[in-house]
């Protein structure tokens, strides 16, 4: 297996145009252990993603700030001629349904990173749900990735 450190300490390194939002992503949420697969049948590698969990308060309060912003954009919808036959119950029905999908949504992948296992090159991971495996594409070899949480394989 190919671990992200040892990678990095071989000199291969993050490019430079890993974004300062994906840097920042990485200091956020509670970090979890992946193995990555690619699908030529190359080694597996080591990563990292960051997981952001709400409990139950938290989601209410989303749920609610969401629904929020659909019937406020019902409100502002009122003020445009002839659109608003269509754009005001369309927020005043989103509203609810925003809300329940963001209340159902305990936990999401904000990102992460690891090393690709056919190229060794450093592999960013972006936003997803958090379910697994996880379909990813390598951005540097377009090898396809698949993502298992290292816990899950350890008790297989």
């Amino acid at each position: 297996m190919v671990d992200l450190q040892t990678s990095i300490d071989k000199n291969i390194k993050e490019p430079s145009t890993i974004s300062e939002k994906h840097r920042e992503m990485m200091g956020r949420g509670q970090g979890v252990k992946v193995c990555i697969y690619g699908d030529r049948g190359s080694d597996s590698s080591n990563g990292e993603i960051r997981v952001q969990f709400w409990n139950k308060k938290e989601r209410i309060l989303r749920a609610l700030k969401f629904a929020g912003i659909c019937w406020g954009g019902a409100v502002v919808s009122v003020f445009f001629p002839v659109l608003h036959f269509v754009l005001v119950p369309g927020f005043l029905i989103a509203g609810p349904i925003v809300g329940i999908f963001m209340l159902k949504q305990e936990s999401v992948v904000l990102g992460g990173e690891g090393v690709c296992p056919s190229c060794h090159a450093f592999l960013p991971i972006v936003r997803s749900s958090y379910k697994f495996p996880i379909s990813e594409l390598c951005t540097h070899c377009h090898c396809g990735i698949k993502i298992e949480l290292a816990d899950k394989m350890a008790l297989s």
